[in-house]
């Protein structure tokens, strides 16, 4: 089970994992999560640079925080959770720019 260290986080994470079905259906696997506040994600039609130029170009305007990292020798999508007003529809409207 997943633990949360931040019990008002544990309502974003939720309903982020709630969204992780159609998720994929919109080009998203879930890979990881929750694992403490983190989730990975990882995106079906895109290679490790359009990963990395879409966190960029998305950290940059404040839209998302959402980083490209390694797991397990693939390139995935980062996202850590800290604060307990992060709208998950909001996260997923942004996750969603990935189709």
């Amino acid at each position: 089970s997943a633990s949360v260290p931040f019990p008002q986080n544990q309502r974003v994470l939720q309903s982020m994992m709630d969204w992780a079905e159609q998720l994929i259906i919109d080009g998203l696997d879930l890979v990881l999560g929750p694992q403490l506040s983190v989730l990975l994600f990882r995106a079906v039609s895109h290679d490790a640079g359009a990963l990395a130029a879409w966190a960029e170009t998305n950290r940059r305007s404040g839209a998302l925080l959402c980083l490209s990292t390694t797991w397990h020798g693939e390139t995935v999508l980062r996202i850590c959770v800290v604060n307990p007003s992060t709208d998950p529809d909001e996260v997923l409207a942004v996750l969603r720019t990935l189709q």
